[in-house]
């Protein structure tokens, strides 16, 4: 065999040894990519548990505009069906939250909540809640405590990979029958899962949200 066969033999089987290495690797990644891909694209919606802090932003019409923390722990008390395909839990929910004005009046408010969770599919859930709300306005001559039976009917849908929008209509009653709405923007991811901004409005009070924290 001539030197030049040789070495163009041998240029021939690096050249291929090389396009077959290069070809494994971009299968490899490609494959990798898909199942990335395919475990968000399969991530299921769940319903939330454990503690969340959030920032608030409150105003009751004429009377008060503040902001300051809100601290809530929702718990999970299983589910009601008997079917493993589908999911209906009860849960609850305490929260707790002050804000002040730049008047220095105060604004404390107390919910506690009781829930059902239907979870139609991985990516839309539907909740019905009943919660007992408590508003207490101090330190300004407008001054009250007042007290809510409230009533909300939502759902969350999972709309793309690891956002979830969360929008409810609210029924309030207190000295008159009030309708309002609430509408968030969360997140699905595990290490910040209930990260998100929202809005709410019922009856002569608006309020707005950021979740910073949470932990489950």
């Amino acid at each position: 065999m001539s030197k030049f066969n040789a070495k163009t033999i041998r240029r021939t089987l690096i050249a291929a040894i090389l396009g077959s290495a290069s070809s494994a690797a971009n299968a490899a990644e490609n494959s990798q990519a898909q199942q990335t891909e395919k475990a968000e694209a399969s991530a299921k919606l769940e319903l939330k548990e454990g503690f969340n802090i959030s920032v608030q932003s409150n105003e009751i019409d004429d009377v008060f505009e503040g902001s300051g923390l809100g601290m809530s722990y929702q718990a999970d008390f299983g589910n009601l069906l008997k079917e493993q395909e589908k999911s209906l839990n009860l849960y609850g929910r305490m929260h707790y939250q002050i804000n002040r004005s730049d008047e220095d009046a105060q604004l404390a408010q107390t919910d506690i909540t009781l829930g059902l969770n239907f979870a139609h599919s991985d990516k839309l859930h539907v909740y019905l809640e009943s919660a007992i709300l408590q508003q207490e306005v101090s330190g300004q001559p407008t001054s009250f405590t007042r007290s809510y039976d409230v009533t909300r009917l939502g759902a969350r849908y999972n709309f793309k990979k690891n956002f979830v929008l969360n929008g409810a209509v609210i029924h309030r009653n207190g000295k008159e029958n009030e309708l309002g709405y609430r509408i968030a923007l969360e997140s699905t991811k595990t290490d910040a899962y209930s990260m998100g901004i929202g809005f709410s409005s019922v009856g002569d009070n608006d309020s707005m949200f950021i979740s910073i924290v949470s932990k489950f």
